[in-house]
């Protein structure tokens, strides 16, 4: 926990607790919710005062998009760093699509849009973010799409579009039952196979042969 606040801090801490707020800040939009989080709680958490955070997000709507783009930040870390490396095209789609799968039903994942839809209508800018975001995921499959289309995978076509019908059938259906708290996707194996079926379906719409 950091010190309360003695003075003015040194320009390095003052970068740190501006991290630490945001990071803060993100855990308790996630598990509040948007109305429900205040700077006085998070000034009470990080033993700080309040100024102390409106010297650097003047109101909470200010932290709560900076908070929405540190989580995007990291987001797209992670889905930078997806494992492709399977011995043929097709295989190398799977484990795209099947990372961002995983991705989209982490508790984190789920939380956070919870939060988002609850305060949409009074930030849109927030539902554009999540759709930015979700068109970056796609583009990641599209680009491993084109690949599986060229050696003979999958029908060929514009990759774009076929890559929104892969993330829609394998990611979306699981993570609105997960937003809805539903049981079917509650557990690893669970979700194992509801990725299994809805991958299966796409290769046998889409798919001109196994590898």
């Amino acid at each position: 926990m950091p010190p309360k606040d003695k003075g003015r801090p040194s320009k390095q801490r003052a970068t740190e607790l501006g991290d630490e707020i945001i990071v803060l800040a993100l855990t308790h939009f996630r598990l509040y919710g948007y109305e429900a989080t205040t700077i006085a709680g998070l000034a009470k958490a990080l033993e700080c005062s309040k100024h102390t955070i409106y010297r650097r997000f003047p109101d909470k709507e200010t932290l709560f998009a900076a908070a929405l783009a540190f989580d995007r930040k990291i987001v797209l870390a992670r889905v930078a760093s997806i494992d492709t490396s399977a011995s043929n095209s097709l295989h190398a789609l799977q484990q795209a699509c099947h990372a961002l799968f995983e991705l989209a039903l982490e508790p984190d994942s789920t939380d956070l849009y919870r939060a988002c839809i609850g305060a949409v209508q009074q930030f849109p800018a927030v539902g554009r973010q999540f759709f930015q975001t979700e068109q970056d995921l796609q583009s990641v499959l599209a680009s491993a799409l084109q690949q599986a289309q060229a050696d003979g995978y999958i029908v060929p076509g514009p990759a774009a579009p076929l890559a929104s019908q892969l993330y829609h059938a394998t990611i979306g259906e699981a993570f609105l039952h997960s937003l809805l708290g539903l049981e079917h996707v509650g557990t690893t194996a669970d979700q194992a196979d509801l990725f299994a079926r809805n991958w299966a379906m796409f290769v046998g719409a889409y798919g001109l042969k196994q590898p």
